[in-house]
């Protein structure tokens, strides 16, 4: 069984539960509700400078409580259940590598996990259709957002995997993925030094690479940052190479595989430690001031 069929059986496999379409849903009609409410507030003085859908994509907390519910839902399960059904090791006896199996699921869910984004897109097609005459929207910051909100959501999908592959209780994996995911956006809190709850300037700074909701925040803008983008590829990798790992355990490994691991790893350090030094690289700056706002109500 190739990596793309098994992608496609955990695709089908997860279009049959019931419990994804209430989760997406539910998640579609919460972000119609955000997007009909951030239209609405961009008339108001008040309302903040930037990209006409920056708050849709990068506003405070609204934006995370149902990514981590998707997120969750599409990925404690993958691995666990099969392990507590016992299909994990009938599928491992088969001619395919654990590497197959981890990366086939993932790319199975992630699939799912980008057609939920862009099943929203009809309602910017709406927005852009009854936008008032003279009217100007960057089309990057929208870019950048929907780009940076599947980018943020497949490395939780990759980190919920590698919490599936450690039990077969699907709830703590998902538990664990939930915790995990709400640390990070928390870290917009935790790392703010007049809060006074870490105060370490060195453990501020490291921990302030993996603030998620600056993630969002600057892809909303239209600002893409070097040291994001591979943080977010290395979390990706290491953890589809973790997954791949412990359910592989016992196996003999080919000598090919082993040297790959170490050659990942040395790359996710290369990228990391090379983009951290160009950390205030951007692209598409020029977009963050774009259209402050609506001149009337929609």
């Amino acid at each position: 069984m190739s990596t793309l069929k098994i992608a496609w059986h955990e695709l089908k496999s997860t279009l049959r539960t019931p419990s994804f379409y209430f989760v997406a849903a539910l998640f579609l009609f919460y972000q119609g509700i955000v997007f009909s409410i951030t239209v609405s507030l961009r008339h108001h003085p008040l309302s903040p400078p930037g990209p006409l859908l920056a708050p849709f994509f990068g506003g405070p907390f609204w934006f995370w409580p149902l990514l981590i519910l998707v997120v969750v839902e599409l990925s404690h399960g993958a691995i666990s259940r099969e392990r507590a059904e016992g299909t994990l090791d009938l599928l491992l006896a088969s001619p395919v590598s654990p590497q197959s199996v981890v990366v086939g699921k993932y790319l199975g869910i992630v699939a799912l996990f980008a057609l939920l984004w862009l099943m929203t897109l009809p309602m910017v097609v709406l927005l852009f259709l009854y936008l008032p005459a003279g009217v100007k929207v960057a089309m990057v910051p929208i870019i950048t957002g929907y780009a940076g909100a599947i980018t943020v959501g497949a490395a939780g999908l990759a980190m919920g995997l590698l919490f599936s592959s450690l039990t077969r209780d699907a709830r703590l994996s998902g538990m664990l993925t939930f915790v995990v995911l709400f640390l990070l956006v928390l870290l917009k809190i935790l790392v703010n030094q007049s809060y006074g709850i870490i105060t370490s300037p060195w453990l501020i700074n490291l921990l302030s690479y993996f603030n998620f909701l600056d993630y969002m925040e600057t892809f909303a803008r239209g600002s893409v940052r070097g040291v994001h983008l591979s943080i977010l590829l290395g979390i990706i990798i290491l953890s589809v190479r973790g997954a791949a790992m412990i359910i592989g355990h016992g196996q003999r490994v080919h000598r090919l595989w082993g040297l790959l691991d170490y050659g990942i790893m040395f790359l996710v350090v290369v990228l990391v430690t090379i983009t951290m030094g160009f950390g205030d690289r951007t692209w598409y700056p020029e977009s963050r001031e774009i259209d402050p706002r609506l001149g009337e109500r929609l």
